[in-house]
């Protein structure tokens, strides 16, 4: 690559003579040369010289001579016999300040210089460098492929020796000389040391960027080695030390940027030395990596591009998006870069034309092969097409552009307005022959209601801004409009009209999901029928009868029900892309239709109505591929049994509409939800590291995804659900709060997306959690005072069991603005009540002396000790429940062994067996795990020995490493056998499952070795149980439930003993005591009434359907006095339960009055019989299976 000059003179010009770009290394026998004169400053203009007077010399004292006659520039003139003069050629107007010429050399002239001075015609002036001629030395712009190699070991010999890693680079810089650069890297700092042989005086012009870019800034901290740095816009300057040749730069490594940029300046010769046509570049340090490596080239090339100095435009855009989507058919992360890319575009925040003309027809080209590839992927690639559309919205879809040009022209003549340089009409004009876009769109729609309000500049600006088209923007376009638009009264009606059809041309070219283009576009695909009915959207796109509203939301549905029948066999790729714009702008029409008919005032049977009818929407539209848990079914399943539901509640035989609405509204956010996390997994880290490494503006940047979302339609349905949600809870009188665990609270707030993330925690001061996910089985770290959760939980879930039971507030909120507020308190001290009304009061306070410590001192703690296991030889290794004894099992299985016998005959309880207490140790000690016992004792010591609040990332390996030693036991025969014999006389075993001992034996070792669990050993560190754990495992039938149920016979949020409260779900009851998303079936019921009553019906995605064995949790560390111990140890269900996705719609729970209520009194009185034969408050676990009623567990209830 060759040298770059650039010459500044006393008259405000400067010059620069570079190789053009796109010449061969060679090219032939001729070196080029290009000339560009343009302004120093382009806010105040100066007039260009027109004429280059020059010609060749053999040096710098030697005589001028002319070139060969067939080298000459066009148009050039041989005044004295020995020099040319040559006019340059504008290639912009005047106000743009450049104008070029190009030069032609033989390679083989015997010439060395070029020599030149600058004419200005207009005052008859020259411009002759200060008496000394500008000089170009003609080898420099011999073109090659320069290249940054690493410094030879001799090379390196001339620095100072560092003992770390050393970062070496020459530049060879013809005819000037050499650069040298090294780099010494250390904790502390980065040391870049330059040094050349070019002679004195030499500058260093330098800059930094801290993202790897190529946009100079000056470095926030740093230090040369001499001299003062002078500082110059966003740059610096430093001079070489003459004698040594030498410059140091220092940055601390903490705050060092990504790059050095610079170029070199030698005041002497007042020339500039470049590397080739570029800026020079070191990089310093490692950019943050995206962490996606299969597309770091790919993310390289276009930062080059976007931030380099190269000539860009959107049609150089285009084409180099169509060139990586080549190989993109089924890369869905690189689609996603493409798609991040193209929008950063669309926000204006890449330039749109820098140093280059595109004309209309070049770019719709560049539009129109663009958007056919993308077409060619959706049809070759469905696991792709979700991420199609999208980028399609960032862009338009091509046609004519030729008719810009044209049109505007045909507007200008027919109306006699004159092609005057200072006119508004004139200058946009020229902006649109030199780079027309889609802020074309903008201004075209500016001018029209300039037009209409008779001339209001006021209205112009007004409409320009409010579509991000700022009078900045129009100056700083390359062809810049300066000028006001004119009104000229009697045009008027004219010029409405014809630029209103304008407008549709621009429209056709530059935006994607204009409705009536779209609309036009597939007039050769549909009949009658559809183009009526999209004529029918087009007629009434502007209603706001809610009739008509409906109507058109209907109409969309089906339009796009032809469209799909069509697009997803399409292989006609003109037709396809039309077909797609034309689903996009149906798409961004009814999100345009839904924000304006929101403060309609509509009905919540309307509303239910249209979430209805945007939901069958969404199954028309290409889903993502979300991230679904065990507990969520398919996405489109999903979607059709809400829709199914709506559909239930909307007719007239469902009961109690609201609390069936708000069951189904909230399954549809939790939906909504999973497209989120979809969006902000694709989309944000890829747009934060591209954002930054474009400069972008930082808002941008950080709201990037969330902005994102709001074009996407499941935005739409999700404002719906947030009026239809306010408007049930307000019918219904529900409250801003769901108090799970009514407690006062206060201490530091503090965020987390999950409760998950702080287990293993130990909060050193009092600490309010504010998290967005509760799963249900979470343990609460110690000096956690209140949790409040954005999500819902059940009120007889775990988590919320065990925050009872430590007296901490365990809240959800379903308010925004609320739960906005609360995050914003981040890092403050609050205190927390709850009053009359059962509402969270938030109070900002001063943070008082009290301590986690005495915190703890008043929160509950376990009053029972725990006895000593019974020895292995007092008892059988497995037994049945004619032998449970409180020696050998725990709670759960003494309590069903004393409810026998003390239920009625209706109550029926399920065939029990127990592995007892000490045989695990008994097991472990056998000579056939003697290896296994020693590396458990050792892992035990070990565990014992760790600090656990420094060291949780050990403390979680020797975890999981005690939970495989336990699995890797060997059990013997023996032990086998007895286990097969006491299940087969407790009616536990059937003919499927009679010979799987091996299975069983399996399920035996994962109840032990969930002692281990990580939940269960931090919950025995904060509450003091640090002592060894005895482990029973209760053995049961797994009733095949249609419904399960939980009562606490006192009712855990008011605390009233006369009243219970219990939950019902469809299927097993682990969806309930695990927290599955969604509400279960929830009612109170007084003891002296028994009056069932409904708070909230079902909203469970998913029901747990099957039969089998489980193998329970039986320890003698779960149910002790005034501790919650359930659900910190796992039961195991063997064969696992099948998840079934549920739809309500003809669910009788819900729509059979009399069922339901039969069903919820027989569970009252459940409740009431087990608390009456244990004689004390009960958390009991229940299932109804074929018309039988069965209690499974029962224990104490705590936290009461």
């Amino acid at each position: 690559m060759g040298t770059t000059y650039e010459f500044k003179t006393d008259k405000g010009v400067v010059l620069t003579a570079e190789p053009p770009g796109g010449q061969d290394a060679d090219n032939g026998s001729f070196i080029y040369i290009r000339l560009r004169v343009s302004s120093q400053n382009k806010k105040t203009p100066v007039i260009l010289p027109d004429v280059l007077h020059w010609g060749l010399t053999r040096d710098e004292k030697g005589k001028w001579n002319a070139p060969e006659l067939d080298l000459w520039p066009e148009g050039s003139l041989n005044v004295t016999g020995a020099a040319l003069q040559s006019p340059f050629k504008t290639l912009r107007n005047d106000e743009d300040v450049v104008n070029e010429l190009l030069l032609k050399v033989k390679k083989d002239t015997p010439y060395k210089m070029i020599e030149f001075v600058l004419y200005f015609s207009h005052n008859n002036s020259w411009d002759n460098n200060g008496g000394k001629n500008f000089r170009l030395r003609i080898k420099d712009f011999i073109v090659s492929k320069s290249k940054v190699i690493d410094v030879s070991s001799e090379v390196l010999k001339q620095y100072p020796v560092h003992n770390r890693e050393t970062d070496g680079f020459t530049f060879n810089l013809p005819p000037h000389g050499t650069l040298y650069a090294s780099m010494d890297k250390s904790s502390s700092q980065i040391v870049l040391s330059l040094s050349t042989d070019i002679p004195p005086p030499l500058i260093l012009h330098w800059g930094v960027s801290d993202r790897g870019g190529n946009k100079w800034e000056i470095p926030t901290k740093y230090e040369v080695s001499e001299g003062n740095s002078i500082i110059k816009n966003s740059s610096l300057e430093n001079e070489f030390i003459e004698k040594s040749g030498r410059l140091t730069i220092k940055f601390p490594t903490d705050t060092a940027p990504a790059c050095i940029l610079f170029v070199l300046f030698k005041p002497d010769k007042n020339a500039w030395i470049k590397n080739g046509r570029e800026d020079f570049k070191i990089q310093l340090k490692e950019v943050q990596p995206l962490g996606d490596t299969d597309h770091t080239t790919v993310i390289d090339e276009i930062v080059s591009k976007e931030t380099g100095p190269q000539s860009w435009t959107l049609m150089h855009r285009f084409n180099l998006c169509h060139n990586f989507c080549e190989g993109m058919s089924n890369d869905r992360n690189g689609l996603y870069i493409m798609y991040i890319w193209l929008r950063y575009s669309a926000l204006r925040q890449l330039d749109w034309q820098r140093n280059f003309n595109t004309q209309p027809r070049e770019l719709s080209h560049a539009l129109d092969r663009l958007c056919l590839k993308l077409s060619s992927i959706y049809a070759d690639s469905p696991q792709v097409r979700h991420i199609i559309p999208m980028i399609l919205s960032n862009i338009g879809p091509g046609g004519d552009g030729q008719r810009i040009r044209d049109e505007i022209l045909h507007i200008m003549h027919r109306n006699r307005l004159k092609e005057v340089n200072h006119t508004f009409i004139e200058q946009w004009h020229q902006k649109l022959h030199n780079n027309a876009t889609a802020d074309d769109i903008v201004i075209c729609k500016a001018y029209i209601e300039f037009q209409r309000s008779h001339g209001s500049l006021d209205v112009f600006y007004s409409v320009l801004n409010s579509m991000g088209v700022t009078r900045e923007r129009l100056m700083s376009f390359e062809r810049p409009i300066r000028s006001d638009p004119e009104f000229i009264p009697h045009l008027r009606d004219a010029l409405i009209g014809d630029f209103e059809h304008y407008l549709k041309i621009l429209n056709s070219v530059h935006k994607g999901v204009d409705l009536e283009r779209c609309c036009d576009s597939v007039s050769y695909i549909f009949g009658g029928n559809v183009m009526a009915a999209l004529r029918f959207i087009v007629d009434n796109r502007d209603s706001m009868d809610i009739t008509i509203v409906t109507r058109l939301f209907t109409t969309i549905k089906w339009i796009r029900e032809r469209i799909r029948d069509i697009i997803v066999s399409e292989r006609d790729l003109g037709r396809l892309k039309d077909l797609l714009f034309l689903d996009l702008s149906l798409m961004e029409y009814l999100r345009v239709l839904t924000e304006r008919n929101l403060h309609a005032n509509l009905g919540g049977h309307t509303l239910l109505e249209l979430v209805d009818l945007s939901l069958e929407n969404l199954l028309l539209t290409d889903l993502p591929p979300v991230e679904k848990a065990n507990s969520c079914p398919d996405v489109r399943v999903e979607i059709q049994s809400c829709i199914n539901h709506i559909r239930k509640i909307n007719s007239a035989d469902c009961t109690e509409w609201v609390l069936s609405s708000l069951s189904v509204v909230e399954r549809i956010e939790r939906l909504i939800g999973l497209f989120v996390d979809f969006y902000y997994s694709a989309f944000q880290a890829r747009a934060e590291h591209l954002g930054n490494r474009f400069n972008a503006a930082p808002w941008t940047v950080t709201m990037f995804t969330e902005e994102v979302l709001r074009g996407q339609f499941p935005f739409v349905v999700s404002l719906l659900l947030r009026y239809l949600n306010k408007l049930l809870r307000t019918e219904a009188g529900l409250r801003r709060w769901q108090v799970l665990s009514p407690f006062e609270a206060s201490g530091i707030v503090e965020l987390y997306h999950t409760l998950k993330e702080t287990e293993g925690m130990e909060f050193k001061q009092q600490t309010v959690i504010i998290t967005d996910k509760v799963s249900g089985d979470e343990d609460i770290p110690s000096g956690v005072t209140a949790v409040i959760s954005e999500e819902m939980a059940d009120i007889v879930s775990h988590v919320s069991v065990r925050a009872r039971n430590e007296r901490i507030l365990f809240a959800t909120c379903f308010s925004d603005e609320i739960l906005s507020y609360l995050k914003s308190l981040k890092g403050k001290y609050v205190s927390l009540v709850i009053n009359s009304q059962g509402e969270v009061v938030i109070n900002e306070l001063e943070k008082p002396a009290d301590t986690v410590e005495t915190k703890r001192q008043r929160s509950a703690k376990p009053s029972s000790s725990k006895k000593e296991a019974a020895k292995p030889s007092d008892i059988a290794d497995v037994i049945s429940a004619d032998d449970f004894t409180k020696a050998c099992v725990g709670g759960k299985s003494l309590n069903l062994a004393r409810l026998r016998d003390k239920l009625p005959g209706w109550i029926n309880l399920p065939m029990s067996a127990a592995v007892p207490f000490g045989v695990f140790e008994k097991i472990l000690g056998h000579s056939a795990n003697e290896n296994v016992r020693k590396n458990y004792d050792v892992l035990i010591k070990d565990l014992n020995n760790t600090v656990t609040e420094t060291h949780t990332e050990k403390v979680s390996a020797i975890l999981s490493s005690l939970r495989l030693t336990v699995m890797s036991l060997s059990l013997p025969d023996d032990f086998l056998s007895l286990l097969t014999t006491v299940m087969h006389s407790s009616e536990l075993l059937t003919e499927t499952n009679g010979t799987d001992t091996e299975t069983f034996g399996t399920c035996i070792k994962q109840v032990w070795a969930s002692v281990w669990n990580t939940r269960a050993y931090y919950n025995r560190k904060k509450m003091q149980l640090d002592g060894h754990i005895d482990m029973a495992v209760l053995i049961q039938r797994v009733i095949e439930a249609d419904y399960a149920f939980v009562i606490h016979t006192v009712n855990p949020v008011t605390r009233d003993s006369e009243e219970m409260f219990a939950e019902v779900v469809l299927g097993l009851g682990e969806t309930i005591v695990g927290n599955y998303p969604g509400r279960a079936l929830s009612f109170t019921c007084k003891k002296s009434i028994g009056v069932p009553v409904v708070s909230s019906y079902p909203g469970k995605s998913v029901g747990l359907y099957g039969g089998g064995l489980i193998f329970r949790s039986d320890s003698d560390a779960e149910d002790l006095e005034n501790y919650a111990g359930a659900g910190l140890y796992d039961s195991i269900i063997t064969p696992q339960p099948k998840c079934v996705p549920l739809d309500y719609s003809n669910e009788p729970l819900m729509s059979d009055e009399n069922f339901r209520n039969d069903t919820l009194l027989s569970i009252a009185d459940i409740g009431k019989a087990v608390e009456t034969a244990l004689g004390a408050p009960q958390d009991i676990e229940g299932v109804y299976s074929g018309g039988r009623f069965y209690v499974v567990q029962s224990r104490p209830q705590v936290g009461i």
